[in-house]
């Protein structure tokens, strides 16, 4: 398998985790609906379960923040939306970027 080939195969692997562009909208702009859209993919993101597990336990900044479904939320939807593994999502400091900065990439 060339570089080609395995790019594809990362882009078919991440289309089936990403959840239709208008339910990405309407969870940026609402917590609330943002825990339903969660709910609903969930199983979509199974995958990312145990990863979720060992980031709220080993990175600092969310050590004794294992109850905070709000995070576990967010944590989840940037999966499902964007296709982030956990490990990206505190890498790349997502929880503090406004949904605004984070549509410019920065």
């Amino acid at each position: 398998m060339d570089k080609t080939d395995l790019a594809k195969e990362r882009v078919r692997e991440l289309k089936s985790h990403i959840i239709p562009a208008d339910e990405v909208e309407k969870g940026e702009n609402n917590p609330e609906t943002k825990a339903e859209i969660v709910r609903k993919y969930k199983s979509k993101a199974e995958d990312v379960l145990i990863t979720l597990d060992y980031v709220m336990e080993n990175f600092p900044e969310y050590q004794g923040r294992r109850e905070d479904k709000d995070l576990e939320n967010d944590i989840l939807f940037c999966r499902l939306a964007y296709g982030f593994q956990p490990d990206e999502y505190a890498f790349f400091g997502l929880e503090k970027q406004s949904k605004k900065d984070f549509h410019k990439g920065g």
